[in-house]
């Protein structure tokens, strides 16, 4: 085993663990990767957690990280049937 491959996830994780600063919503990090995620209630949290996804994207963008579009995933958890989806 390399060494470069037991400090890389401790090095990523030192590297983003500000991206929740700015953020409303709630994040959890991971090895390579992170969630944002959000309750929504009303129409304006949707609103917040746009924001935040947009504020994610300029966080990669400022910390020169790429993200690769073929890895983000949008779910949505509810009780209830929606009649309106929600497009992230």
């Amino acid at each position: 085993m390399q060494q470069g491959n037991v400090l890389r996830p401790l090095i990523l994780l030192a590297y983003g663990n500000d991206i929740w600063i700015n953020l409303e919503s709630n994040i959890r990090l991971f090895v390579y990767d992170y969630i944002i995620y959000r309750k929504i209630t009303v129409s304006s949290d949707v609103d917040k957690l746009h924001n935040d996804l947009n504020r994610s994207a300029e966080w990669a963008v400022e910390s020169d990280l790429k993200v690769n579009p073929d890895k983000r995933k949008a779910v949505g958890f509810t009780k209830s049937s929606m009649k309106k989806r929600i497009r992230y």
